[in-house]
């Protein structure tokens, strides 16, 4: 028996990747480097609702650098609001299916 769960025949409504992806695309970034400090803040904004913060720290302050500290805090945001969206459209495909929106 395969735990493939890609050649599940099921036939329930679901929450695809695609729709996903096209509100990640759609969301603008943030950038923050916090006062006195060696850490970059990346917040994911969603039409004006911010989904997630990411964030990147350097130990050494001679070895910061904000491109760098921006480029780990951006794919850190980004993964976050990716599983928040996720979160978020399973809680409303199930209040769809509940017959509750």
């Amino acid at each position: 028996m395969s735990s493939d769960t890609t050649t599940s025949q099921g036939c329930a409504p679901k929450v695809q990747p695609s729709e996903i992806d096209v509100l990640v695309a759609r969301c603008q970034y943030e950038t923050f480097v916090v006062p006195s400090t060696n850490t970059t803040l990346v917040a994911a904004v969603l039409d004006d609702f911010v989904l997630a913060v990411g964030q990147a720290h350097c130990v050494s302050k001679e070895n910061f650098d904000a491109d760098i500290g921006y480029k780990y805090a951006r794919e850190d945001a980004e993964r976050r609001a990716r599983d928040k969206l996720w979160e978020l459209k399973g809680w409303e495909l199930k209040q769809r299916i509940r017959g509750e929106l």
